[in-house]
């Protein structure tokens, strides 16, 4: 009985632990490029690439979304696209040389070049797919050149890949594009994260998360006034950078938002420094969420003038520096006042101004990042539809969860702060002791950065996490109880067994045990040679007793126990963490 019921608790024990999931975070800073070239920074993802280590900056990609110029673009499904590959410029950048002047700016702008023949890891295939990346990027015809084409043209191929500090990928697909595909103002090499992402796929199979989940802060740019580094966490998302309720929605891929990030815009005003507010769009509007957007807003053309009329100010033009497409004023005319956005699915977000009007920011032709303090840029792009657009500088005042695994995606407002606490997602079939999670938490498996500014909030155990605790500790009491139940019963059944009964060689009493002893000492046991050679007669049969008889009481124990990484799982966590997980998406509102 005992030998049936140990296997089934120490697989329930194990599927306890299975209800935990890894997690980690990539920062999003500023990184200088070219360590020659004074001001040479780009803001992305930091990653080294091939043997010797190549540095090169990537943007997170989730969608390439083009400028419909018409309605009927909108209709024809042309104005989209996905991205789930991750793809590396080599000296063939194929820069926009309209507006970026120079190889070097190119180069800069690009977050360096990624030179295939110059790494020894490097292992050229048929093509992309034939190298393990995604099939395809879009079931339909991207705005942006050539994207629908990507797959097919790039020349595919593996390498190894190392992001921050977590540990190399290796042998990770990589597509070098041989066309030009993009308009050149989100060009930093592209880290797909669509539903098929590579990336994903890859850190899901090796253990290194728990879903195929992703979340999303951009930070606080271009101000002295407490400036943060953005992140995006995999597996999971960051507590700390959370504030108020969450918002949960279905991914939508209808209509021009390939992101699936689509929601409605109800209300945008703009918040004067005197303390009036100004509707600058009142109409319930439908909108798509685009991270990889330069810009905070893209709307349709009328609303750049609205917006000039309602702030008494004149625009001097367009930028084609790094907010490619956002109006210019001259710095002592220009707004000063914050603007809010409120969604139909109830998530209010107030953008600051330094976020939404920071300085206009340039590169010279020798790659340097410049600011023109004389300028300032409102992050605000025209579009040729009734649609609204929401780029990553909308992320620098919410925080975003997608979540393949479900098709939803999550919002709150965010929380400004270095402190981080991240917080797994597990997939809700992972195992059956889950059943009782909620979208599948976990416990922690990352440190916890506490802000010393601000005192921790309480923390409470999920009902999930509560159940496998509870199921752990029962299990191993019952393995522990059961185990030295074993163990006794066999002493006892040892301490029963009657001693062998032996002929005696001679009538004289102790003649047989004598005999016995001398044929023991005379044979040394196996390996003990050269000791056996330099003990008397009496030690050599006290050696030789202490020698073969075994504990079997211990070796029972021993046998009884399953090994290590039964118990625990063959993958070894990227971080070990304190604590549970808690993560309750709110209901979805009805959409319109």
């Amino acid at each position: 009985m005992l030998r049936l019921l140990l296997p089934v608790l120490l697989y329930q024990v194990a599927g306890a632990a299975e209800c935990t999931g890894n997690v980690f975070a990539l920062p999003i800073k500023d990184v200088l490029v070219d360590s020659s070239i004074e001001n040479s920074y780009v803001i992305g993802i930091p990653a080294s690439v091939g043997t010797p280590e190549q540095d090169v900056v990537l943007l997170p990609w989730a969608s390439v979304l083009g400028t419909p110029h018409t309605e009927d673009d909108s209709k024809a499904d042309n104005a989209h696209s996905e991205l789930n590959n991750t793809y590396l410029y080599d000296e063939n950048a194929y820069c926009d040389d309209t507006v970026i002047w120079s190889d070097t700016m190119c180069r800069i702008r690009r977050g360096s070049l990624y030179l295939e023949s110059d790494s020894t890891s490097w292992q050229q295939q048929t093509d992309l797919v034939d190298a393990g990346g995604a099939t395809q990027e879009t079931l339909n015809p991207g705005a942006e050149a050539g994207v629908k084409d990507l797959v097919s043209t790039s020349l595919g191929g593996t390498d190894n890949i190392r992001f921050a500090s977590t540990g190399i990928l290796n042998g990770f697909p990589i597509g070098i594009p041989r066309l030009q595909w993009d308009n050149g103002y989100s060009i930093l090499h592209p880290l797909g994260m669509g539903p098929n992402s590579s990336y994903l796929n890859t850190l899901l199979d090796a253990g290194s998360i728990g879903a195929r989940v992703w979340s999303l802060y951009w930070g606080r740019m271009w101000t002295d006034d407490n400036p943060l580094d953005g992140s995006m966490v995999l597996g999971g998302y960051d507590e700390r950078l959370t504030m108020g309720p969450n918002y949960t929605a279905p991914l939508d891929y209808s209509g021009i938002c390939s992101t699936g990030l689509k929601t409605n815009v109800i209300d945008i005003t703009l918040n004067f420094r005197g303390g009036k507010d100004v509707k600058l769009l009142e109409d319930e509007t439908p909108a798509c969420i685009v991270p990889t957007r330069q810009n905070l807003l893209g709307l349709e053309a009328s609303y750049q003038t609205l917006f000039q009329n309602l702030t008494e100010t004149d625009t001097v033009g367009d930028s084609f520096g790094v907010h490619w497409g956002s109006m210019l004023f001259d710095a002592d005319n220009a707004y000063d006042g914050d603007i809010t956005i409120s969604l139909a699915t109830g998530l209010s977000v107030r953008i600051p101004n330094d976020q939404f009007v920071p300085p206009a920011v340039e590169y010279d032709r020798n790659g340097s990042r410049i600011f023109n303090e004389s300028r300032k840029a409102v992050l605000m792009e025209r579009l040729g539809v009734n649609t609204v657009t929401l780029g990553r500088y909308f992320l620098t005042a919410s925080y975003l969860m997608v979540d393949y695994e479900e098709d939803t995606f999550t919002m709150w407002n965010a929380n400004p702060t270095t402190a981080s606490s991240l917080k797994p997602v597990v997939r809700k079939d992972a195992t059956n002791i889950c059943s009782n999670s909620t979208l599948g938490t976990g416990a922690n498996n990352t440190p916890t950065q506490e802000d010393p500014d601000s005192p921790s909030p309480p923390r409470k155990l999920s009902t999930g996490a509560m159940a496998g605790i509870i199921v752990g500790a029962v299990a191993l009491a019952l393995v522990t109880a059961l185990a030295a139940l074993f163990l006794w019963r066999k002493k006892r059944q040892q301490a029963n067994v009657p001693p062998p009964v032996l002929p005696p060689k001679e009538k004289h009493g102790g003649q047989y045990e004598l005999q016995v002893q001398e044929s023991l000492a005379s044979q040394p046991p196996s390996g003990w040679g050269s000791v056996w050679s330099s003990r008397s007669g009496d030690s050599k049969t006290a050696l030789h007793q202490s020698y073969v008889q075994p504990q079997t009481a211990e070796l029972d124990a021993a046998q009884a126990q399953p090994p290590h990484s039964d118990m625990h799982g063959s993958h070894k966590p990227v971080y070990e963490m304190e604590g549970p997980g808690h993560f309750t998406p709110t209901p979805r509102s009805k959409r319109s």
